[in-house]
């Protein structure tokens, strides 16, 4: 079975495949904070290599969602001595827009804990971020490109992306096998059958640093049709987000899955039983 994606050399993006690891490796040690575990390393950190390194453990950059959370992580940190270090969240919100939202679960950010002075505005930059340090008593507001700053990663089982609740796994597997993992869990294969379901999805992949990540979907066809199927529902596939040049068809395979990656920009097809990819149960 293969590994799909693509390596950028020289500006030039070619397609590379790579035989897929017999298991999963543990790169990092967690600690067990009020009974939830977590990845904390103070080194900094940018945003964007932030929710990759937690990404990459099968975790979400800290949300504080929780109304205790918080003070329970500011607790730890303090008698850790951890205390002067600045760590980022996953608080986020447009450029323009006074609305906060957890990054890792999409949801807006009702309850805050701002630092004295906090939110400001920083002359010359986008205070887009949320940060805090255990001994400011506080959030902070700041641009999410200039600083680097630690990191807590909260370990990942099931998500919740704009009302609607997910499980994720980048790692590769077969289709069958995804279809399996949704089912032991009694949950079925993503189908995007939903209004916006798609964007929003893809909004929060994009976030949370699975841009390169492909990912099984349930829509099938038949070798000789034309007509994709959710088949998780049996419904028709009616709104298709294909990506650039897709659906095509490559020598010697019978592309009659759908996948996809963000960072394509929509969706792909290929053949069900040769790729490992990752998969995503709702």
């Amino acid at each position: 079975m293969l590994f799909k994606s693509f390596l950028a050399i020289g500006g030039t993006f070619l397609f590379v495949q790579a035989f897929s690891l017999s298991a999963r490796v543990s790169f990092k040690e967690l600690v067990t904070i009020n009974g939830t575990e977590y990845y904390i390393d103070s080194n900094g950190f940018t945003t964007s290599d932030a929710k990759l390194t937690c990404n990459s453990m099968n975790m979400s950059l800290i949300s504080f969602d929780e109304p205790s959370e918080y003070e329970t992580i500011q607790d730890w940190l303090l008698q850790n001595n951890l205390q002067t270090f600045w760590f980022w969240t996953s608080g986020i919100r447009s450029v323009n827009s006074e609305t906060w939202i957890w990054g890792s679960t999409g949801e807006n950010i009702t309850d805050f804990t701002w630092a004295a002075g906090q939110p400001d505005i920083n002359p010359g930059q986008f205070d887009t971020c949320i940060d805090f340090r255990a001994n400011s008593q506080g959030w902070e507001d700041d641009e999410c490109s200039i600083y680097l700053f630690g990191i807590i990663c909260l370990l990942r089982d099931y998500v919740t992306i704009n009302g609607t609740e997910y499980y994720i796994d980048n790692f590769g597997v077969s289709r069958d096998e995804a279809k399996a993992d949704c089912d032991s869990r009694n949950m079925t294969l993503l189908a995007f059958d939903e209004p916006n379901e798609w964007e929003n999805a893809r909004v929060w992949l994009l976030f949370n640093g699975y841009d390169w990540d492909w990912f099984w979907t349930s829509a099938i066809r038949h070798v000789n049709s034309t007509t994709w199927i959710w088949e998780s529902t049996g419904e028709e596939v009616t709104e298709f987000f294909w990506g650039a040049d897709q659906p095509d068809i490559t020598p010697g395979e019978l592309e009659t899955c759908l996948d996809f990656r963000v960072r394509n920009g929509g969706w792909d097809d290929d053949d069900c039983s040769i790729y490992l990819l990752g998969f995503i149960c709702e």
